[in-house]
């Protein structure tokens, strides 16, 4: 059974973890003495991506490495494990030791799992913490100039009155109106 969580509670989860992480980390940082945070990193980190090589959050964690090995003089792997939409990669970090060795870096996917996947094999709220946000990207609505609507409100009138003949590709699976291949195109749900 999938369950739709409303965008607002998503979003208010979302911020509550996040402060909590922080919270977190400000308290442990100041109950370890100084020489215990000068050790870390002491050994190689692996950043988990997700997703396949060559995507924008492949690239991020990439440059993120390389800086992170300059500052820290330190090996920092990228390591892709696709799959799931980004599940298998979850999963594999949510399992990891949590010695701060094994990284995920993750997109809004990981919040948006658990009410798009009926069965997730771990908990994104129990089993994975937030440590920071890396960087914000934008999404953008297209449609080809020919097509009858040019806002956000008409394509939903369309689509109202049209059921199942607006269509929307996209390289992420499991989402509501998209498919995995581009080629095979799925309704829009209102």
């Amino acid at each position: 059974m999938n369950y739709h969580l409303p965008v607002r509670m998503v979003r208010a989860v979302t911020a509550v973890a996040l402060l909590a992480s922080i919270a977190t980390t400000a308290l442990c940082a100041s109950s370890h003495p100084a020489s215990a945070a000068d050790a870390y990193p002491s050994r190689r980190i692996t950043f988990v991506v997700p997703y396949p090589a060559g995507g924008a959050t492949d690239v991020l964690a990439r440059l993120l490495a390389n800086k992170l090995q300059e500052s820290w003089k330190q090996t920092v792997l990228v390591e892709n494990k696709s799959g799931g939409g980004g599940v298998v990669g979850n999963d594999y970090v949510a399992k990891a030791q949590p010695d701060g060795y094994t990284v995920l870096v993750a997109i809004t996917q990981i919040i948006q799992a658990p009410s798009l996947v009926a069965k997730l094999p771990y908990d994104v709220f129990k089993d994975l913490a937030p440590v920071t946000q890396v960087a914000l990207s934008t999404i953008v609505l297209t449609v080809p100039e020919q097509q009858p609507f040019k806002s956000v409100k008409e394509l939903v009138d369309y689509a109202k009155a049209n059921p199942g003949k607006p269509t929307a590709p996209s390289a992420t699976p499991r989402r509501r109106i998209s498919t995995a291949n581009s080629s095979r195109r799925s309704p829009i749900s209102t």
